[in-house]
């Protein structure tokens, strides 16, 4: 049973979320319009979280650092993403690292003026729990595919 699940689901293993079916254009007068060159860090894992990002050009790897300093990337973010909503809780931090993957442009919004603004709208706040678990079901298929798929099996699926 657990064979047929992750055959069937290995869709959500693909990292690129890009040109995403969001519009997020209300929120652009909120924020400050940016283009970051190649190789820019936005923010850093465990780094305090000041602003929320909206990727309308260009890509945004996340990834892990390790303890013992090895990176891990999680996903790329492209067009219609948005960076920095996993710090949203109350740890108001970042859950990883943020590098621009291409010249990116970039609307940079203040947390809390992010925060208030999808409060008071439905249909961005519906747009940002479906992206959340977008996120989330890549991680758990991440996780299941290292924890129940042998390491040639891996390989021969990168």
């Amino acid at each position: 049973m657990l064979k047929n699940y992750f055959d069937e689901n290995l869709n959500f293993t693909n990292p690129w979320l890009d040109n995403l079916d969001y519009d997020w254009n209300e929120l652009s007068p909120l924020g400050e319009k940016l283009t970051v060159p190649k190789h820019t860090t936005l923010f850093n894992q465990d780094e305090q979280s000041n602003y929320i990002y909206i990727v309308n050009h260009g890509r945004v790897r996340l990834s892990l650092i390790s303890p013992d300093g090895e990176e891990k990337a999680l996903a790329v973010i492209g067009s219609n993403g948005l960076l920095g909503e996993c710090s949203l809780n109350e740890s108001e931090r970042y859950a990883t690292n943020a590098i621009t993957a291409s010249v990116t442009d970039l609307i940079r919004i203040d947390r809390s003026v992010f925060i208030d603004h999808i409060e008071k709208n439905p249909k961005l706040y519906h747009q940002l729990l479906d992206l959340i678990t977008q996120k989330y079901r890549l991680l758990c298929m991440h996780s299941m595919e290292i924890s129940y798929t042998k390491a040639l099996s891996r390989v021969c699926k990168a």
